[in-house]
């Protein structure tokens, strides 16, 4: 009689384990998509995906040109940010999502791998504080050059490198020298950066301010800003902009928006010191034109 218990428990045993597996097997997720991978700031990128039904979190798994796969963090959010990354290294990344089933994990099906360039997102106030061959460095020794729209006023660019971004100098007049060999050669000095498109100008508490951001966008992070009649860029010229300055130390910064109507007319209407108010900028909304930082010589 025991004997023939002993046989029948281990049969229910055996098949109660067995249900185990083929209920665990039987839970299937779908692979979730990758959507995107972009740069959040300097050293780092932002990854996201689809959510999954019935998933309780995501593997994410990373690699670079030459390497295999690698898991980086278990995360329960649908994106994460990938820090400290190394400048001009082609990152790839690929998700899977887990959930549990009697004590187990079940992981579904690898997503699709998205890649992205780490290009540190280097601000016109940090670039403001390096140094020429820094700059250039960054820029890998390749530029172009424009003259400006005064005699001798020249800027130098690598919009790949450095998005929007212009590097005015001036040269002495009659100095026969190529442009590009003082440069090169470290014979000029930068008397400002302007930073047009969608080029970062600033951060703050780790927020950026692009110059393809609006008056709304730049308020969120610098706060109620009034702003006065501005040429709009780095070379003085006609009121063409209302603009907004930060000193700091020995520079300054200055964001540039655009003309509406109706702050066009504030303008011509008034006459010694001029202000547009907070309360007007932020109904008219105008977009940044562009920002500047240059030597504070007030």
């Amino acid at each position: 009689m025991k004997r023939l218990l002993s046989v029948f428990l281990s049969a229910v045993i055996a098949v109660s384990a067995s249900a185990l597996i083929v209920n665990a097997k039987s839970v299937k997720l779908k692979a979730p998509k990758l959507k995107s991978v972009t740069p959040t700031n300097s050293k780092e990128l932002k990854i996201t995906w689809s959510k999954v039904s019935g998933a309780k979190g995501y593997v994410l798994y990373r690699k670079d040109s030459g390497s295999k796969f690698k898991k980086i963090t278990t995360v329960k959010k649908t994106s994460y940010v990938n820090k400290k990354l190394t400048n001009d290294v082609k990152y790839y990344y690929k998700v899977k999502a887990y959930t549990t089933k009697n004590g187990k994990k079940i992981y579904s099906k690898f997503s699709n791998a998205k890649s992205k360039t780490a290009i540190f997102l280097y601000s016109a106030e940090d670039m403001y504080q390096k140094s020429l061959k820094d700059i250039l460095n960054i820029m890998g020794n390749k530029f172009n050059v424009k003259i400006g729209s005064i005699e001798s006023f020249y800027y130098f660019y690598n919009y790949d490198k450095l998005p929007g971004m212009d590097f005015y100098f001036t040269v002495t007049y009659g100095n026969k020298t190529p442009v590009k060999d003082l440069i090169l050669n470290g014979q000029i000095k930068i008397e400002g950066i302007q930073v047009n498109n969608s080029g970062l100008g600033l951060c703050r508490n780790n927020k950026m301010i692009k110059a393809n951001y609006d008056y709304k966008k730049c308020s969120k992070i610098l706060g109620e800003i009034s702003c006065v009649p501005s040429s709009g860029g780095m070379l003085s010229g006609a009121v063409i902009a209302v603009g907004y300055k930060i000193i700091c130390n020995e520079y300054k910064i200055i964001i540039h928006f655009e003309l509406t109507d109706k702050i066009r007319k504030i303008i011509n209407g008034q006459s010694g010191s001029i202000t547009v108010p907070y309360s007007t900028m932020i109904k008219e909304n105008p977009k940044v034109k562009s920002i500047v930082v240059n030597k504070n010589y007030n």
